[in-house]
Formats: structure tokens, sequence, C-alpha cells
């Protein structure tokens, strides 16, 4: 079988990332190498029929950062 990913949409260099315990939603867009150099307008993360909106500031600086399970799809906005 296959192992547990996480999706990342958006301009990133790697659209699949590895997941495993503990990863993180800055760890993922991380690992996924976004390419542009000003952050995303809006994150959004789905899990089954839930989106929840993240902004990047709050992410990055409020030390908020959920962790991922399998098959999440983080949705990174211009």
């Amino acid at each position: 079988s296959q192992p547990p990913t996480v999706t990342v949409l958006g301009d990133v260099r790697q659209h699949v990332v590895a997941w495993s315990e503990g990863l993180t939603l800055a760890q993922a867009i991380t690992a996924a190498q976004h390419l542009r150099r000003i952050p995303p307008r809006a994150i959004i993360l789905r899990r089954g029929n839930e989106a929840i909106r993240i902004q990047p500031e709050f992410l990055f600086q409020s030390g908020e950062d959920p962790a991922l399970l399998p098959g999440d799809v983080i949705e990174l906005l211009r």
C-alpha cells in the first residue's frame, strides 16, 4: 500500500508531501517548497468535507501550527 501523504495545491515545487506523525501545516508548506517570494494570500486546509481558512501571518507568527492527518489537502491561494 502507498505511504500516507498530504497534498499541497498552489505554486509549490512538491505537490505531494510524505505524512508522518506530528507533521504540521507549516512543515508541510516548507517541505512543498513554495515558489513565490511573497507568502500566499490565504491557506485553506481541507479535511474530508471541512475547509478551514488560515491567514499565513497568523500561522507563522502565532505559533498555532495545526497537526495534519493523512489525506489532508492544503491549498495556497495567491
